[in-house]
């Protein structure tokens, strides 16, 4: 039969290794498979009581991460307004919901005199 030598082997499995350690970071959760749509009225439904993970099985991942330091998780919404989700400090998936807050983005640019 066909021989490997030790060294080409551990050189492969270590390859293997690295390629397969190199996918997609645990910080970059799945979507939700069927997602509920997003009106303010189905965001009106979370509670201090669940966790972003739990937000975003029904929802799917958020659209933007902002902050610094103080993280909070934007989703957009059909109607054009943005829900913004603050979780408990350390700010990761299993952190209940702190608060959310709705507000409508505007593109406008204020020329002051």
């Amino acid at each position: 039969g066909c021989r490997i030598p030790m060294k080409i082997f551990i050189a492969l499995l270590l390859l293997v290794a690295l390629v397969t350690g190199c996918g997609q970071p645990a910080a970059q959760p799945p979507s939700a498979p069927n997602p509920m749509p997003r009106t303010i009225a189905n965001f009106g439904n979370i509670t201090t009581n669940m966790t972003l993970q739990q937000v975003m099985d029904k929802f799917g991942k958020y659209d933007r991460a902002v902050g610094s330091g103080i993280l909070a998780y934007e989703y957009d919404l059909a109607d054009g307004s943005t829900a913004l989700l603050s979780p408990d400090w350390p700010f990761q998936l299993t952190n209940r919901i702190r608060g959310i807050k709705f507000y409508q983005r505007s593109n406008a640019v204020t020329h002051l005199p």
